[in-house]
């Protein structure tokens, strides 16, 4: 059938409607943008609502603002559903789609929005990698990321554009270093192997610290792979073995084992210094939290008599931000954080903070 889309849904899908006799159908297509007129072919219908969902066929008559991707996973990841779409017109989009939100809110509904801002770097930006690990069809193991609503396997190593140099570079060591151990994948139908995901992040200086996530906390090839690992990239400066037993789709369990250097690794945001742990929770783009961190701080107009709670925080970026405007300031964890992640709080009136977890001693080689 032939499309005529008009606008982007909250998924980055565009929509056009089409008719079924006396009924107008919505429909969402993935991949098609507004403007564009295109062939699609219909692989769901809702059997409640006038609405379906349908794969993108044919460009009859393409969008002036379509780009290339960038990725050249772009669509199967199910990641970046906008990279076909000139960064301006994300920029709007996204304007547009929290003004209607705050709207739809009578509280909100005379409240401005001001226009989204730019990120500095749309590409080459996320300081953590995420990797789920799997056998492809050939036998070969692979990095990558499951394939929406499904279970399907997408390569991402050594072509995935958003991530933070050099994590891409130091995925393929891993990637290789692991097929090289033989270490097995986790199956979660046979509950069978042991490396469930690979979890990779990097700082502000270019250093890297890796958690590999396994199904059992006796793992013999760990110590040997950190090893290989470190002795491949040097920016590597940890390798931490995260056990995660349960069953579903949760990445991390609760227990950190550190295998390799140090299990913590120091960023720096905007001046305030943070220690993460490879679970702690820190914005994914560190040039925009720090222009948000800067936002927050001009908006609180602190004037040094405030008590600040940074709820839901994470590391506490934020309430070290504003330390140094309020006292006595101070961070809630996030939910999932660990009981014995306190240091955040430990010098709250300073930049010069430290926040992260404690993990047990190392074993291995160091």
């Amino acid at each position: 059938m032939t499309v005529t889309c008009d606008e982007l849904d909250d998924e980055g899908a565009a929509t056009g409607e089409v008719r079924d006799g006396d009924v107008a159908v919505r429909v969402h297509i993935a991949g098609a943008l507004p403007g564009e007129t295109v062939v699609a072919a219909i692989d769901h219908r809702s059997p409640h609502r006038p609405e379906a969902w349908a794969s993108l066929r044919e460009l009859a008559a393409p969008s002036p603002h379509r780009r290339p991707p960038a990725c050249r996973a772009y669509g199967p990841c199910g990641g970046c559903v906008l990279e076909h779409l000139a960064y301006d017109e994300q920029l709007s989009w996204k304007t547009a789609r929290v003004r209607a939100i705050a709207a739809a809110e009578p509280a909100l509904r005379d409240v401005p929005v001001d226009a989204c801002v730019a990120a500095p770097r749309p590409l080459g930006y996320r300081n953590r990698s995420k990797l789920a690990c799997a056998r492809g069809r050939d036998g070969a193991l692979l990095l990558g990321a499951y394939a929406p609503r499904s279970h399907a396997m997408v390569d991402l190593v050594g072509g995935c554009r958003i991530a933070e140099p050099p994590l891409d570079d130091v995925a393929v060591v891993v990637r290789d270093v692991l097929a090289q151990a033989a270490v097995v994948p986790y199956d979660e139908r046979t509950q069978t192997g042991d490396l469930r995901h690979v979890v990779l992040r990097v700082n502000h200086r270019g250093e890297v610290l890796v958690a590999l996530i396994t199904a059992r906390r006796a793992w013999a090839e760990g110590p040997a792979v950190a090893a290989a690992l470190r002795a491949a990239r040097p920016e590597v400066i940890g390798v931490v073995q995260n056990v995660n037993p349960s069953r579903g789709n949760a990445i991390y369990g609760a227990e950190d084992l550190s295998l390799s250097g140090t299990p913590t690794l120091e960023d720096e945001i905007d001046g305030v210094r943070l220690r993460l742990s490879p679970r702690a929770f820190l914005q994914a783009n560190r040039d925009v939290a720090a222009l948000a961190y800067r936002a927050i701080a001009a908006a609180a107009r602190l004037t040094g008599s405030e008590t600040i709670v940074d709820a839901y925080a994470g590391v506490g970026g934020i309430a070290l931000t504003l330390g140094p405007g309020a006292t006595p300031p101070g961070s809630a964890p996030s939910f999932g954080s660990r009981p014995s992640d306190p240091d955040r709080r430990a010098r709250p009136r300073t930049a010069e903070a430290i926040s992260g977890f404690s993990i047990p001693a190392a074993r291995g080689p160091n």
